[in-house]
């Protein structure tokens, strides 16, 4: 199994929350991501063995748990991803042409895409040490 989960970030909200059955309590802000998970390829073998990089794809929409919302805190950080060009695209996972899960120029999703492991010598200064201004 991967050990990440991977999800497209469809929209920001920030909301102030106040509970109902208490007098006098200040509204809270509560900062949420609204995401479309994705979920691993079950025919891709991936690895250092196999010379071949993670792919994922969207889960259909079809799915209860295809969208949910996330705590900004528990995100390690931004990933880049690679369509599978080779695969083309796709209206499969969600056959609706206008939705807000998509940006308002396409009709259809990436197949699958290819999740980019590799960091930049800066990222692994950062974690590991050994560059300028990282301990």
């Amino acid at each position: 199994a991967h050990p990440y989960w991977y999800a497209c970030v469809l929209n920001i909200f920030h909301v102030y929350v106040t509970r109902t059955n208490t007098a006098g309590d200040l509204p809270k802000r509560f900062d949420c991501l609204w995401i479309r998970w994705f979920g691993e390829d079950p025919e891709w073998r991936d690895g250092w063995a196999k010379r071949r990089l993670p792919r994922i794809g969207f889960v259909p929409d079809t799915d209860p748990d295809a969208f949910g919302f996330l705590d900004p805190a528990t995100v390690i950080r931004a990933c880049h991803l690679l369509p599978t060009y080779s695969e083309g695209r796709t209206s499969v996972l969600m056959p609706y042409e206008n939705s807000m899960a998509r940006r308002t120029d396409e009709i259809d999703d990436w197949t699958n895409y290819y999740v980019g492991i590799f960091v930049d010598r800066d990222m692994r200064s950062r974690y590991c040490g050994g560059g300028i201004g990282h301990r």
